[in-house]
């Protein structure tokens, strides 16, 4: 009768069924968020590296679901993936810009080979803006990682603004600037 989670499948023509694993489909392994815990106004910033927390309010049941350390913050601002594997990385972000004229950007940025230098630092996600009304962006993309070593994110402001990313006391409502980690499944 097969085992746990194996799906009867055909063999064609002629031949047997059989008992298989059903495969495909995303599968949350991994779950975790950072984001600031205060603004920041320096107009650049490549990447933001300023008051970066993992989420985790006193009064939220919320818990990162990992099978290791969750996601490292290593110098700079850049993010370290803990395992290979499909990830999705969600960014979001709140901010305004100094001025009328001014134009400010926020950016989600990746390397293959573990350096923020261009050609090798790509932008996978990015929203502008123009004049002084506030933005808010929320960019998922899907990374497939397999070097931990090399395979890395963080997330970038560019121009005349100011991003915010205020966090209010045991607030759940603080999430305004940071990235969601979700692992989704296995590299091919």
């Amino acid at each position: 009768y097969g085992t746990d989670g194996q799906v009867l499948t055909s063999g064609g023509a002629d031949a047997a069924v059989a008992w298989e694993d059903a495969g495909g489909g995303f599968e949350i392994t991994e779950y975790d968020i950072w984001h600031l815990t205060a603004d920041t106004t320096t107009e650049d910033n490549d990447p933001l590296d300023t008051n970066f927390s993992r989420f985790a309010p006193a009064n939220s049941a919320f818990e990162y679901i990992t099978a290791g350390s969750g996601m490292e913050k290593e110098a700079g601002g850049i993010f370290k993936f803990p395992s290979t594997g499909k990830w999705e990385v969600i960014a979001f972000a709140s901010w305004n810009t100094g001025s009328n004229s001014g134009q400010s950007q926020v950016k989600l940025n990746y390397t293959y080979n573990g350096s923020n230098v261009s050609p090798t630092w790509m932008t996978l996600a990015a929203a502008q803006q123009q004049g002084s009304s506030n933005m808010t962006m929320c960019a998922p993309v899907l990374i497939d990682v397999d070097d931990v070593e090399n395979d890395k994110v963080a997330l970038q402001t560019v121009g005349d603004g100011t991003l915010v990313g205020v966090n209010p006391a045991n607030s759940v409502l603080a999430l305004m600037t940071g990235m969601i980690f979700k692992k989704m499944g296995s590299t091919d």
